[in-house]
């Protein structure tokens, strides 16, 4: 069995399969580049992979970052306005179901009892009529009280 080789402290070894042509152009090019046979084609393919991560890194802030809880209702109230014309204080579920249909991310009923008893658990909203102690429960709500103003 051959001694296994030193690896410098910070390296790690990868091992990849690329093409023949690719193989010889990068092994005779690098030696002329980085000036040194031993090595150079180590640094042509860090060197490349550096480029590559440069040129796909992903940033920390996503494309479409999620809407904070407030940011949401503020979305709702603007849709309740469009539709009403004007934020009422009392409304109804159903129109304010309406006006959840339109900000993303709210279309099936279990999303909107979620949402709704978020906002309610948050004072935003209180039900009007009935007590609420589970997302479940707003089904059977008729009335919404809104207590937040729009920020």
């Amino acid at each position: 069995m051959p001694p296994k080789r030193k690896i410098p402290e910070g390296k790690r070894e990868l091992s990849v399969l690329i093409s023949e042509k690719t193989y010889r152009m990068v092994a005779e090019l690098a030696p002329k580049i980085y000036g040194k046979y031993r090595g150079a084609l180590s640094e042509a393919v860090e060197e490349a992979l550096n480029f590559w991560l440069e040129a796909h890194k992903i940033e920390k802030t996503s494309v479409n970052p999620p809407l904070s809880i407030r940011e949401k209702y503020n979305k709702i109230l603007r849709e309740l306005r469009k539709l009403k014309g004007f934020i009422p204080i009392k409304v109804s579920r159903i129109d304010f179901e309406k006006a959840m249909l339109r900000v993303p991310r709210m279309t099936t009923k279990k999303t909107r009892y979620h949402w709704l008893h978020t906002f309610y658990m948050m004072g935003f909203i209180k039900p009007l009529g009935i007590k609420v102690f589970s997302e479940r429960s707003w089904k059977n709500v008729i009335a919404i009280e809104i207590v937040a103003k729009e920020v």
